[in-house]
């Protein structure tokens, strides 16, 4: 019994003197894993925190929608271009948002110019007399064929 205990103290012994007396050839081969360990991988995960911070507070661009109405701009001789498939007064030379009839300033009826046959109609009227294209302003078009070729001709088509 006695032979017993004393081999468990010795066995102790052994065990607490690798704990308390290490191998320091080991523990200095150990120094770059603990310095990854204990100080680059705190750096990364504040920095990844820093990141993420300001991921979810960074300043939004706002964004503002041109309600009209705009000014039609002129082609290259002068003359003012109607927009395609919007409302616009020919008489003041305004472009309109999508969905307006009447002109605000003088209450007239406002032109709308078909996408496919270019030809100018009252906004109210939802099929053109040309081409019969129902387009009406205020609702998204969808082209089922473009009006012209591509750039660079047929052949890239």
């Amino acid at each position: 019994m006695a032979d017993a205990l004393s081999s468990f103290w010795q066995s102790l012994l052994d065990l607490t003197s690798q704990v308390v007396i290490p191998d320091w050839a080991a523990l200095v081969g150990l120094l770059p894993v603990f310095f990854v360990l204990l100080v680059l991988g705190p750096l990364v995960t504040l920095l990844a925190f820093l990141w993420l911070v300001y991921i979810v507070r960074r300043p939004r661009p706002t964004i503002e929608f041109d309600e009209g109405p705009w000014p039609i701009q002129p082609d290259l001789e002068g003359r003012l271009e109607p927009p395609l498939a919007e409302p616009y007064c020919p008489d003041h030379g305004l472009a309109y948002r999508a969905g307006m009839v009447r002109c605000p300033l003088d209450g007239s009826i406002l032109l709308f110019r078909c996408p496919k046959c270019r030809l100018a109609r009252p906004a109210g009227v939802p099929r053109c007399g040309n081409c019969g294209l129902v387009a009406v302003p205020g609702r998204a078009l969808r082209p089922l064929a473009p009006v012209s070729p591509p750039p660079g001709g047929a052949a890239l088509a």
